[in-house]
């Protein structure tokens, strides 16, 4: 069994990790450096505990939407929901980017370590992946875990595949069902 303790609850939008997240969680992810990232799937949030015991929103407005590509995260509308499927949106990071799966909106996004949020695979329509060109031209079937390798590329687990989108942008099927 894990302790459970209360972290920086005083109140507002940020510090409240441990109340956020009994409200609609979706999952969590612990990065090297000893930061701790929640996905709040109510609150279509993304919340950080940083090794200090601070927290913030790194990414989502708390309104369920698409939008912000380009601009600063924390001014994007995410979709965590999962809504009838049982598939969870998935999370990882890397070095310097977090990267999260929207199953509901056929993508994965990326936040850079400036704050940027960007689509790196998908087109937010759901459909059959195809296995060459850029992975932001191509359709996704229910994109729901991601994984981050050490040279900067990611796999991503949709519905029937097993994809890799490597740095150069292009998408390949690794495994398809």
């Amino acid at each position: 069994m894990g302790i459970v303790r209360a972290v920086d609850v005083a109140g507002g939008v940020d510090g409240e990790l441990a109340v956020e997240l009994t409200t609609g969680p979706l999952g969590a992810l612990a990065a090297r450096d000893g930061r701790l990232y929640g996905t709040d799937l109510e609150h279509n949030e993304i919340k950080m505990l940083s090794a200090g015991g601070h927290v913030t929103t790194v990414a989502g407005t708390g309104t369920q939407g698409d939008t912000g590509d380009g601009g600063p995260a924390t001014a994007a509308a995410l979709d965590l929901s999962k809504g009838l499927n049982r598939y969870q949106a998935g999370l990882t990071v890397d070095a310097a980017d977090l990267f999260l799966a929207e199953p509901s909106r056929a993508r994965v996004r990326r936040v850079d370590r400036t704050g940027t949020v960007t689509t790196v695979a998908g087109t937010g329509i759901v459909g059959e992946p195809t296995d060459t060109g850029p992975a932001r031209a191509t359709q996704l079937g229910f994109p729901y875990q991601v994984t981050a390798a050490p040279d900067g590329s990611i796999f991503i687990v949709d519905l029937y595949d097993i994809l890799s989108a490597g740095t150069t942008g292009l998408l390949g099927i690794l495994v398809h069902h």
